[in-house]
């Protein structure tokens, strides 16, 4: 829905009246050079040219987000004479009244009346003391702003704040349904982008399909009306650095999960070497035409042989003209032909200064797109590991864990339909909570949901954390943690007749697949050196679709796998995605249980200790890369 200028009008009363509304007005609408006068129209004039322009995200008088697009992006054709009033609104106040005043006093003093000549003298001097005044007012404030300077300097301004989108306003009044907000942001901010892009491919003659877009927005906290969407937008967990980095007048925030960078157009139709390409590729062909026609009356009786009379030869011979030169056997006769000839001539010499101009321009913009991006394009860069989990208390535990190491408020996504908690990061990692039924065989398991969130993540680790039975009891406690340095797939296996006649014999037929060496060399670095949680164990674990209670099973397990340290069930899944996606692996659980007596007693303290060890290798800085 596409507010009116009453809804406008009330939203704008609403913000002013809200916790930080009137410094969040402020920095939307900043003082001039002068300090004086605004820069910006009011606020609900700014809201709905917003509007106009698709740069408002509507959700209410009570929750909304202004746009500001990046320098240089170019507005739509609509609501011209609005957005000229809106960016001139500061020189309509410095010069409108003057003039205003001038102009009725001029018409006054050629009314008949007694007192026109008073009225006028009136009028002038009023134009007079506004002009005085302003200026006066100007001299104090910059004599002010300059002694604050020396006591207090300005800080250095983000490269991001004029260079791409920003948030002018961001007003809810609802604290805990902020991030929907935050998201519908993000969302338009991509459709805004992609549109633009479309009428780029549209004006080349190309059709554009689809494309992700990864596109940063900058949003100062002082243009934020409340402090709960302050505290929101610092502990988003998809920006530029970290919640951890200290105090910061402003926040990158960085709204998709995937997408190579920012969509540009190969060539700028706006720019001066596909204007002069473009322009050549319509005069040459019309000048061949002319030199052909002129060129064929003039050869009529005399034969037309060696000379540009037919349009492919005058082409041809423009061609050798631009490079300064006559093909052999192709002369002109006319006068017409060898003027455009020489037309054709300096238009190369301008050809090569447009694009000597051309080519400076765009090292000049790479550069300082390389200087402005760095920061985003560093923390698009930062490794993510997608951790996956089964039951509600591996959920909650390793969601608690995350969070509070890096204060960052979690937030969903769903990627490939799959809702996936954004943990923000930590250390220089990325972290990724997913979570998927039972097992590793079904269309809601393990393996095609880890399938699927590799595909559309595109993740740098995979780590399957939560509970598991012990098998070395002792030394192993309820709550110890375990680490596989290898799996054995105990449903890959054969089963026949005991030759003796007694029962059956299994022989295992699987893989035995080892983790990855680095995690596996982080984890154990983990726990040796700074480490005070639960035990850690490293050794193999068995994983199969089967759910164990049972002692007599658990015995025969222990009988034939006697280095096994304990049990699961997913895992199996999770090595077999992950090696063929060439994704690191490894599996950290808790343990809950010894296979048999099954109940829930341990799962939560299991679940938690497995969660907080990851968060603590993790935090090592093991897992960062440069």
């Amino acid at each position: 829905m596409t507010p009116g200028f009453g809804d406008c009008r009330r939203a704008a009363a609403r913000l002013r009246r809200a916790e930080h509304g009137r410094q969040a007005a402020a920095a939307a609408r900043p003082r001039s050079v002068n300090g004086v006068l605004r820069t910006r129209a009011p606020l609900a004039v700014m809201l709905y040219l917003a509007a106009r322009e698709e740069r408002l995200v509507w959700r209410g008088p009570d929750s909304f987000a202004l746009l500001e697009p990046p320098v240089g992006w170019p507005p739509p054709r609509r609501g011209r004479l609005l957005r000229w009033w809106d960016q001139h609104w500061q020189f309509l106040w410095y010069g409108g009244p003057p003039l205003l005043a001038v102009a009725g006093a001029g018409g006054t003093a050629l009314l008949p009346l007694p007192a026109a000549g008073t009225v006028a003298l009136i009028l002038v001097l009023a134009a007079l003391f506004q002009v005085t005044g302003l200026m006066v007012a100007t001299v104090i404030v910059a004599v002010v702003r300059g002694v604050a300077r020396l006591r207090r300097p300005e800080p250095e301004r983000h490269p991001s704040a004029e260079a791409g989108w920003r948030i002018a306003l961001l007003h809810h009044a609802d604290g805990p349904t902020g991030a929907r907000l935050l998201e519908q942001t993000f969302r338009q901010v991509v459709r805004l982008v992609n549109q633009r892009f479309d009428r780029v491919a549209s004006d080349l003659g190309l059709v554009a399909r689809p494309l992700p877009v990864a596109e940063t927005l900058f949003c100062p906290l002082r243009t934020i009306s409340t402090t709960a969407m302050r505290t929101l937008v610092e502990r988003w967990p998809r920006q530029v650095g970290r919640p951890s980095d200290g105090p910061r007048e402003a926040v990158v925030l960085l709204p998709t999960l995937h997408g190579p960078g920012r969509v540009r157009p190969v060539l700028d139709p706006g720019g001066l070497l596909a204007v002069y390409l473009l322009g050549l590729a319509t005069v040459v062909p019309y000048l061949a035409w002319l030199i052909a026609d002129d060129e064929r009356t003039a050869c009529t009786g005399t034969g037309c042989a060696g000379r540009p009379a037919t349009f492919i030869d005058a082409l041809c011979w423009l061609a050798w003209r631009m490079v300064f030169d006559d093909p052999p056997g192709l002369t002109p006769a006319t006068g017409l032909a060898r003027l455009f000839g020489v037309l054709v001539g300096a238009l190369t010499v301008v050809g090569a200064l447009v694009l000597a101009t051309a080519i400076g321009h765009a090292w000049l913009r790479a550069r300082y797109d390389r200087k402005r991006e760095e920061p985003a394009m560093n923390a698009q860069k930062r490794p993510r590991l997608l951790v996956m989990v089964v039951t509600p208390e591996e959920h909650d535990a390793v969601r608690e864990a995350v969070t509070g190491a890096n204060d960052c408020r979690p937030v969903r996504e769903f990627p490939g339909g799959h809702p996936v908690l954004l943990l923000g990061p930590v250390s220089g990692v990325d972290i990724l909570l997913a979570q998927c039924e039972q097992g590793a065989v079904g269309s809601a398991s393990a393996t095609p949901v880890a399938a699927d969130l590799i595909q559309e993540i595109r993740p740098d680790y995979l780590i399957l954390v939560g509970i598991c039975f012990g098998l070395k009891r002792p030394p192993q406690k309820l709550g110890d943690v375990l680490v596989s340095h290898q799996l054995r797939l105990l449903d890959h296996r054969r089963i026949s007749d005991d030759p003796a006649g007694d029962g059956f014999t299994e022989l295992q037929r699987g893989p035995s697949p080892e983790a990855t060496s680095m995690l596996l060399a982080a984890c154990r670095s983990a726990a040796l050196l700074d480490w005070s949680g639960a035990p850690v164990h490293f050794g193999p674990m068995l994983t199969a679709s089967a759910l164990v209670d049972s002692t007599v099973y658990r015995e025969r397990l222990i009988s034939a796998h006697r280095d096994a340290i304990g049990g699961e069930m997913e895992a199996g899944g999770i090595y077999s995605v992950a090696a063929r996606s060439r994704v690191d692996w490894i599996v950290i659980k808790g343990i809950c249980d010894f296979a048999a007596g099954k109940n829930n007693r341990y799962h939560r303290r299991a679940a938690r200790n497995a969660a907080e060890f990851l968060v603590h290798m993790v935090g090592t800085g093991a897992l960062d890369r440069s």
